[in-house]
């Protein structure tokens, strides 16, 4: 059922934004569900995809990309942590304010 990770990465809210203005509004191929938001170390994403391979052809063909144009020769170490779906439970759009 899926492929789903937690992602915390130790750059700043202002980045995240740049990475989300470059992707555009619409969703990937595969994408069910993305969460995120900023924390003290930075910000915290949650996918949810429909396939393993959906999300690694997203993040080799598309998000790599952006990140190396946007990255300015720094490395940012994201923490990354795969979550087998076991559940998943959906309810009405959530509409940021």
């Amino acid at each position: 059922m899926g492929y789903a990770f937690v992602q915390d990465v130790p750059a700043t809210w202002d980045m995240y934004r740049k990475v989300a203005a470059a992707l555009g509004a619409a969703a990937p191929e595969g994408l069910v569900l993305h969460v995120a938001g900023p924390t003290e170390e930075g910000f915290r994403m949650i996918g949810i995809w429909d396939s393993r391979e959906t999300w690694d052809r997203f993040r080799d063909d598309r998000l790599g990309v952006i990140l190396e144009d946007l990255a300015d020769g720094s490395r940012i170490r994201p923490t990354y942590r795969e979550l087998t779906i076991e559940h998943l439970l959906s309810g009405l759009p959530f509409i940021p304010a």
